[in-house]
């Protein structure tokens, strides 16, 4: 009997780190591609509050939580532009960008917050119709510690491991990884290479995020169900 409660134990637990770490994971993963490009992007929080909230806001409005998840990649991908234009193409202050991103994305969703709910700072739940479905596998789900961990997770959750192995993928096995990483450890050998060095960080922060956005938007639409200030 104890045996058998210590492995459902242990089987919840798996799950619920897979859930809190899934955002984790895919906004330092956007940080890894903007870090090897050159750029320090201390920005990710608020670009990961952006992703939480227009996900929530979206899916709240139209009906359709993957139009949120979408919207907040998107969402996400334009305030690291801003970052990305400020601290590559104007060579200003990365730490100082970054911050002001953090402002703005805190800024821009506390106002959302009042514009659709009414609320400053926190939205309304998400009624079931308009949050992401796990994903069900049946197949594992009577196995123990596997099951309760594995077997009903968020979409997200098993898109984690995919990007993680894509973003290796493409950073060690791909001619775009290879200028990404020249362009943080030797940007003029990758000038003289005839590689637009500050094209390669501006896509390497829009990246970023893109998978901050992605983080975001797990935290509200597939963790909580609801958008809150500061929940980043």
């Amino acid at each position: 009997m104890m045996q058998s409660l210590d492995i459902s134990v242990i089987g919840w637990l798996l799950g619920a780190t897979l859930q809190m770490s899934t955002p984790l994971v895919l906004t330092a993963l956007g940080g890894m591609f903007s870090e090897r490009s050159g750029v320090v992007n201390i920005g990710l929080e608020g670009m990961m509050l952006i992703g939480a909230f227009t996900s929530v806001a979206i899916a709240y409005t139209v009906g359709n939580p993957w139009l949120g998840l979408l919207g907040a990649v998107v969402g996400g991908g334009l305030l690291a532009a801003i970052h990305a234009i400020v601290s590559v193409s104007f060579k200003g202050n990365q730490i100082v960008s970054g911050a002001g991103i953090i402002l703005i994305g805190s800024g821009i969703s506390t106002i959302g917050t009042i514009m659709v709910w009414g609320n400053p700072g926190y939205s309304a739940p998400l009624s079931s119709d308009k949050q992401i479905p796990n994903v069900e596998i049946p197949i594992i789900q009577d196995i123990p510690i596997i099951g309760p961990a594995f077997g009903s997770q968020s979409p997200v959750v098993y898109l984690m491991f995919v990007i993680v192995i894509l973003s290796w993928y493409v950073l060690y096995r791909t001619p775009f990884g290879l200028r990404v990483r020249a362009a943080g450890e030797d940007p003029s050998t990758l000038d003289a290479a005839g590689v637009n060095v500050d094209r390669t960080r501006i896509l390497s922060v829009v990246i970023s995020g893109c998978l901050a956005g992605l983080g975001g938007a797990y935290l509200s639409l597939g963790y909580t169900k609801a958008f809150g200030q500061g929940m980043t």
